[in-house]
């Protein structure tokens, strides 16, 4: 069995505790700006016509980001609410409910007609629509900037010390 003795315990101990508040405080600054330049990513590298096409920028404009800490951990969030966002980052294959809706039709066996509303009733449909990752796609791009981002926010807070 191997024995060591460890000489200034007491001092190390006191020094990682000096340290922790300066290293969360430039880890916090740095997710924060890392979640902000995710995000602008996202928006501008995924969702202006790389992945998804833009129609009304209502999915861009959903993308959000959120900070939270305590003093365990802190956590950086992209996402964002949008279930059309969802459905394009995960796919869907199943079936689907359609609500009974009306529709106005122009068209009637391949006829043009003159236009008029319908009552379309509730119907179930089959869905296979393809996974287009936009959010899991854009961490991994940018993966190596935000190893370096937390790895400068570390040496950043014992340089100072």
């Amino acid at each position: 069995m191997t024995k060591f003795e460890l000489i200034g315990k007491d001092e190390l101990v006191k020094k990682l505790q000096e340290l922790t508040p300066n290293i969360q405080q430039n880890l916090q600054a740095s997710i924060f700006g890392l979640v902000i330049k995710l995000q602008s990513y996202i928006q501008s590298n995924k969702l202006s016509g790389q992945v998804l096409k833009t129609k009304t920028g209502t999915l861009r404009r959903s993308i959000a980001t959120k900070v939270t800490s305590d003093s365990n951990s802190i956590v950086g969030v992209v996402g964002t609410n949008s279930n059309y966002g969802l459905m394009h980052e995960y796919g869907f294959k199943g079936n689907e409910t359609v609500q009974a809706h009306l529709r106005r039709i122009t068209m009637a066996w391949g006829k043009s007609i003159s236009p008029r509303t319908i009552n379309v009733r509730t119907h179930s449909r089959a869905v296979d629509f393809p996974e287009r990752s936009f959010l899991r796609s854009a961490l991994e791009d940018m993966k190596p900037d935000i190893i370096i981002g937390i790895d400068q926010a570390i040496q950043g807070a014992l340089s100072e010390s």
